[in-house]
């Protein structure tokens, strides 16, 4: 069995070693001597099965290849021995497998050919999309439409004194409130491990956020925000512990700048990017390749921009609307439906599938590409918008029918 390698990977080696196996016998496949690594590795060789060697670039190769939790499985001297002895037991049946010429068989062919199919187009995808990157003005928009999904949480400097008993903790209260100061009162009544030796001091907590000590408990961080400075709580029962819970000081959640986050939107946007990119490639490949349909598969002729937003509104499936309203804009820019078949896209992104940086996107070629359109404030409202527009049951059938829900909205 193999224990902890995906079959996956296990395909991929596999085709490798064929791939490498054909080069060494002038295209064909057979069990003749043979090297298992990648082409021209003439790294150390650490175990051979048959004449089959298997080499330490290649132990690398496949050991990257494995999962986080698989390398640390595998990550110490006893585990790398285990993962050879793995290779060992694939490689040998790898090596069976040829000598009896399984590689023949019709149906392991094929399944070989569906994994290389997909290896491969994988590869290719990611050569095309490797360089995706959103434009600069995208991203510095993206900023200031969305300010507050950068902003961070605000902060209070949390202190505490915990007893799981009633009396102590009354007895810690009565001491505070005869005037001791706080830091003698923690250090003789918390029982709190994590502040015990803090004078009762957890540290930074949000009003959401873990709280050393005590866990993720609102109660507790609802207590302390609504406390002054310095002042403290009367005891409260939080988590079978008795808690009298003190605020220090305070910092108000703030909105980074655009240098602070704009890595952080560069890669929100890079699936978007690369979509637009791959996508694009595609339609590319199609004409260049001539690509037929036939029979039962065949497509009805869309042979203009009306056909395809026709189709478009005769589906229920969201993302396939999408895809035919890109269609629109990708093939028929000059299209009078153009415009708004991407304004209709980002609508779909925005309160259907919820992929609002999708639909951003979307929103943002309108507005670019079709500055004229009678959708673009429609859609720089979008935009404005999103998560909190109102629209999420609103009639998409046109965008006719978005514009009256946008209209409604804006009337409120």
């Amino acid at each position: 069995m193999f224990r902890g390698i995906r079959w996956f990977t296990v395909i991929a080696s596999l085709l490798a070693l064929a791939a490498c196996q054909g080069e060494k016998n002038g295209g064909t496949q057979s069990a003749g001597s043979s090297s298992v690594s990648p082409s021209k590795d003439f790294t150390q060789v650490i175990a051979k099965v048959g004449d089959i060697e298997i080499t330490q670039g290649y132990f690398d190769k496949r050991f990257d290849q494995l999962s986080e939790a698989d390398r640390k499985a595998f990550s110490d001297r006893e585990g790398k021995r285990r993962f050879l002895d793995q290779l060992i037991e694939e490689t040998a049946l790898y090596k069976k497998a040829l000598d009896e010429h399984l590689d023949q068989d019709p149906e392991v062919q094929t399944r070989l050919d569906i994994a290389r199919r997909a290896i491969l187009r994988k590869a290719c995808a990611d050569q095309i999309t490797a360089n995706s990157q959103p434009d600069e003005q995208t991203v510095k928009d993206y900023y200031e439409k969305n300010k507050e999904e950068f902003k961070t949480l605000p902060r209070l400097m949390a202190s505490h004194i915990s007893c799981r008993d009633k009396s102590k903790i009354d007895q810690a209260y009565a001491a505070l409130q005869a005037g001791q100061a706080w830091d003698s009162v923690a250090d003789k009544y918390n029982e709190a491990p994590n502040s015990k030796d803090t004078h009762g001091t957890i540290g930074w907590i949000n009003p959401d956020g873990f709280v050393m000590g005590v866990g993720v408990n609102t109660d507790f961080n609802k207590i302390a925000f609504s406390l002054g400075y310095q002042k403290y709580s009367k005891p409260v029962l939080i988590n079978r512990r008795w808690e009298i819970i003190r605020a220090g000081a305070k910092k108000p959640g703030e909105i980074p700048t655009f240098d602070q986050v704009r890595p952080r939107v560069v890669e929100k946007l890079r699936a978007t990017a690369r979509r637009r990119d791959y996508e694009r490639e595609v339609q590319k490949l199609e004409s260049e390749y001539s690509v037929q349909r036939f029979g039962p598969y065949e497509r009805d002729a869309a042979n203009s921009a009306e056909d395809l937003y026709k189709r478009a509104s005769e589906i229920n499936d969201p993302q396939t609307k999408i895809d035919y309203y890109n269609r629109i804009a990708n093939n028929f820019p000059e299209s009078e439906l153009a415009d708004e078949a991407l304004f209709t896209a980002g609508f779909i992104y925005s309160e259907q599938l919820r992929k609002r940086n999708f639909a951003f996107a979307e929103f943002h070629r309108l507005i670019t590409d079709y500055p004229d359109s009678k959708y673009v404030e429609d859609a720089k409202w979008m935009m404005d918008n999103m998560g909190k527009s109102g629209l999420e049951n609103a009639n998409d059938s046109s965008a006719e029918a978005i514009q009256e829900e946008i209209k409604s909205q804006k009337g409120k």
